[in-house]
């Protein structure tokens, strides 16, 4: 029988008793911990349900209101306007107004705020009050180098009821009415091919047709004429050779280092000396949308059964300019247009790899197909 003296059983009570302090001290620190989340989100919660509540409540204007939302009106002055137009009550919680919270905590119900005057009908949701005075926002990227029937393509995934059929009527028929707030009209030909500007959108998605190519008209005017403007003026340069030069730069040019204006210089040397320009992307354009292929620019046979067809868009059978630009070229690509890098040379070509090789005369042409495209006779 084992022996346990009073001194080894007071050790043994007085470590357990410092072991059984910390416990007791961690189990009360845990419940204050677990009491503070939980009032926390019951705050929280009640919190929520209050916003949400204030955003399903009725305007408190008994009969049709008539509000006017400036141009560049933001948020915050769109709720002032409401407020002091008596549609929504100033409502307040923990010192933060219930309207800006709702959206806040809502934003995919934010929507993008239009000016103009608009009528607030009574008993309106707080929530549906922006569907009045704006709408849902979308964002659509618009690449370089797409024909009017891409451009279509590309808005009609993005917009939910976007006519594309409507939209490319529109753009091969274009004509300037006094509704559109285009600055410089007289610069935009029937067939707006070239300038539908490529860039970064934000539309409404319920935006007509019309006033998408508006807009881009508007980024056209903006982004580019007023840029271009004093050097064609300077220059006696044409508008739409720029833009149709372009468009073939756009097409062609890979934006590698220089590239883009020493083709430029290249398509002018041409034009200079009366040659066939010779850009397989024209007679592309020419064919229009290849059924075989399933696309708009149509490759390898395909392709050198375009070249060898009469057709105004092709350019190696036919002098000069295409009949039209063949495609929406960007900042670059008319930039180029604009201002193209002088040399001797009158051919290039792109190797596998995208490396681009020039040369002086056709003898040197073929010596470069042969050699980086494995192309000899």
């Amino acid at each position: 029988m084992n022996i346990v003296h009073f001194d080894q059983f007071d050790k043994y009570i007085k470590k357990n008793k410092a072991k059984n302090q910390l416990l007791i001290k961690l189990i009360v620190l845990l419940l204050i911990f677990i009491f503070i989340v939980g009032s926390v989100f019951f705050v929280f919660q009640s919190t929520m349900g209050e916003i949400n509540k204030f955003g399903s409540l009725t305007s408190i204007n008994q009969e049709s209101k008539k509000i006017i939302i400036p141009s560049g009106t933001s948020f915050d002055g769109v709720h002032e306007i409401l407020i002091s137009e008596g549609i929504i009550p100033d409502e307040k919680i923990f010192g933060f107004s219930k309207y800006k919270l709702y959206y806040f905590f809502n934003p995919d119900e934010i929507f993008v705020v239009q000016a103009g005057e608009y009528i607030v009908n009574p008993n309106t949701k707080v929530k549906d009050i922006f569907s009045v005075i704006g709408c849902k926002e979308v964002t659509v990227t618009i690449k370089e180098g797409l024909r009017i029937e891409e451009i279509a393509e590309v808005l009609e995934k993005n917009l939910p009821n976007f006519d594309k059929n409507e939209f490319i009527n529109l753009a091969k028929n274009f004509s300037p009415n006094n509704e559109l707030k285009l600055e410089y009209k007289e610069i935009f030909p029937k067939f707006l091919e070239g300038y539908l500007f490529p860039d970064t959108y934000r539309f409404c998605d319920d935006t007509e047709e019309i006033k998408v190519i508006e807009k881009m008209l508007i980024t056209f005017e903006q982004k580019v004429y007023l840029k271009i403007k004093n050097d064609l003026e300077k220059n006696n340069k044409d508008l739409n050779e720029i833009i149709n030069i372009a468009s073939m730069i756009e097409k062609e040019s890979l934006h590698k280092d220089d590239e883009s204006y020493m083709i430029s210089g290249i398509i002018y040397n041409r034009l200079q000396a009366n040659m066939p320009l010779g850009i397989d992307a024209t007679s592309q354009y020419g064919g229009g949308y290849n059924e075989k292929q399933k696309t708009w620019w149509p490759t390898g046979s395909e392709l050198d059964r375009l070249v060898t067809e009469k057709d105004p868009y092709n350019t190696r059978l036919n002098l000069g300019l295409p009949p039209t630009p063949i495609s929406n070229p960007g900042l670059e690509s008319i930039d180029a247009a604009v201002n193209p890098k002088k040399s001797d040379y009158y051919y290039y070509l792109h190797d596998s790899q995208g490396n681009i090789y020039y040369a002086k005369n056709l003898n040197e042409h073929n010596r470069n197909v042969c050699r980086y495209l494995g192309r000899c006779n």
